[in-house]
């Protein structure tokens, strides 16, 4: 195993990341930076002797959407969190022939593959006449088994040392210390690492089995980590594949799904009528033809170019600031089907803000940003989508006839 091209490869990836955030300037990562190639020979000098020993990690809680805190453990040092992305993108590749005969199932944490893609591949596959059930795994993270995990890795064709380190990546010693006895409470006593790159891989390695079952049984699925949509023909179907994906879990994977609810907000429900009761996946509503962002997503986009405005930064920092948040934004959303009222809507919200400032900065112009990026995605985007009619100044969404 050619350990510096990984380590190498993980370090650039690595950079690239924090070059998106204020991380990228913080003393370590330039310290690093500075001597990456000595300081990856030295962990490439223990990896090869097969004695490399993961750091103390760091047990911190962040703050969720919904208002309560995700409790996180991640490692301390840079050395540490460079070894676990060589190692998954070295599990990545050892998995790589199961995970392609899932492919058109399993959307989360692979290559080239995103949450957009689940979508695009939810509305291929869902018939306009057919019901919407949907599951999600408690717990997932947490509830998983490390004992019937590490029998599956013990099965695969890999470096007997990498093994090891995988089951340190994900029984590491954690400090505690900085956290109140109420919030170290809310850490899981068991299951393995969330946020840890192999952990991600693995959580798909512990689910393949699931995947199969599902192709083997012609279910029309769609999965997302421990979040899955299934399109059937009536509720009888929904309730069968319910109940065996139930048993299966529980019995071979020791996971409980959430209870099968009505209410709006339910993790396990069935949409018996999704164009009056859309479902909400992955951040966008899906009414059973077509997606859309949430409410939530446009306000979130236009909250954050109202903090941009309030900002300190200069007139030119803003207008560049705004420019990449509308930018990232339908990078996401612009596959969906946004309406021509819905484009205008936030045109105008976003463009009085603006306005209310007095400042140098040009109006913008969603629309023409949704078309830039839809011709760029329209490869993918093309059997799916059809002509939308928004007028002749919104003429170029047309790109699919």
């Amino acid at each position: 195993m050619n350990w510096y091209k990984r380590l190498n490869r993980a370090w650039r990836s690595y950079l690239v990341k924090k070059k998106n955030n204020s991380e990228y300037y913080l003393p370590a990562i330039q310290s690093f930076a500075n001597n990456y190639k000595k300081r990856l020979k030295f962990i490439e000098y223990h990896l090869k002797r097969e004695d490399y020993i993961f750091g103390t990690w760091k047990a911190i809680l962040i703050p969720k959407k919904d208002g309560e805190e995700r409790p996180l453990i991640i490692p301390n040092s840079i050395n540490d969190k460079i070894v676990l992305k060589a190692i998954s993108d070295y599990l990545s590749d050892i998995l790589a022939s199961k995970f392609k005969s899932v492919q058109s199932i399993s959307f989360a944490y692979q290559k080239e593959k995103s949450t957009r893609d689940a979508l695009i591949r939810l509305k291929e596959i869902h018939n306009q006449d057919n019901i919407l059930l949907k599951l999600d795994i408690k717990h997932f993270f947490d509830e998983i088994d490390k004992g019937i995990l590490m029998r599956l890795v013990e099965k695969l064709s890999m470096n007997g040392y990498v093994k090891k380190l995988i089951k340190s990546g994900i029984t590491p010693n954690v400090d505690y210390s900085k956290l109140e006895k109420i919030d170290i409470d809310k850490f899981p006593k068991g299951g393995i690492p969330q946020g840890n790159p192999i952990s991600s891989v693995l959580s798909n390695l512990y689910l393949y089995e699931l995947d199969k079952l599902a192709i083997s049984k012609r279910w029309k699925m769609v999965r997302y980590a421990d979040d899955m949509v299934f399109s059937v023909s009536n509720i009888e179907e929904a309730q069968l594949i319910l109940a065996q994906v139930e048993k299966y879990l529980l019995d071979y994977r020791k996971l409980v799904i959430h209870p099968l609810k009505n209410t709006s907000d339910a993790k396990t429900a069935i949409f018996l009528n999704p164009k009056d009761n859309s479902l909400k996946y992955l951040g966008v509503i899906f009414d059973g033809q077509n997606l859309y962002p949430t409410k939530e997503c446009y306000y979130q986009l236009i909250g954050k170019i109202k903090a941009i405005l309030k900002s300190t930064l200069t007139s030119e920092e803003k207008e560049m600031a705004i420019k990449k948040a509308i930018a990232q934004w339908c990078g996401y959303y612009a596959f969906t089907d946004i309406s021509n009222s819905q484009i205008k809507w936030m045109n105008n919200v976003i463009n009085y803000q603006i306005g209310k400032c007095k400042l140098d900065i040009p109006k913008v112009n969603i629309a023409h940003v949704v078309i830039k990026t839809r011709k760029r995605q329209n490869n993918r985007l093309l059997r799916l989508f059809y002509p939308i009619q928004m007028g002749e100044e919104y003429e170029w969404l047309n790109i699919y006839s």
